[in-house]
């Protein structure tokens, strides 16, 4: 259902076009939302499509814990169902929180590395965030 999904959207497609306008979408919002964050960005050369593509292209999976890129493809999928392009939606809010979960650290940030680094973990301090851990270990840890 998710490859139909992606083949729908046409973020797969040959020049990768739809792919490229999603990332400067997310890099609209991101300037629009947190302008410091896009300014520090740009300054040391770390855009946030390097990282976002991977977001995009593989609907956060290997971003997130197992349980909560179910939870995630579960929104993404009733979501297409109910309004065709919508699951779309969802996986750019899920990747404006990654890029906000962590905005004040990369703005904090010393060197591009650093910077680079917050970014592309940013997906492990969103779940951090809510105190919960996915999968197994959260149960076995009950």
């Amino acid at each position: 259902a998710l490859l139909r999904l992606s083949e729908k959207v046409c973020l797969f497609s040959h020049d990768m076009g739809p792919l490229q306008l999603e990332l400067a979408l997310l890099g609209l919002l991101v300037e629009e939302r947190w302008p410091a964050l896009h300014a520090k960005l740009e300054a040391v050369g770390v855009p946030v499509d390097a990282v976002a593509t991977r977001w995009l292209l593989c609907c956060c999976h290997g971003t997130l814990p197992p349980a909560q890129c179910a939870l995630l493809w579960d929104a993404i999928l009733f979501e297409e169902w109910v309004c065709p392009g919508g699951g779309l939606g969802v996986l750019l809010a899920m990747a404006l929180a990654f890029v906000g979960a962590r905005a004040a650290q990369i703005e904090a940030a010393e060197s591009s590395f650093a910077a680079a680094e917050l970014l592309s973990t940013a997906g492990e301090a969103f779940v951090g965030a809510s105190g919960r851990r996915g999968g197994r270990e959260s149960a076995a840890a009950s």
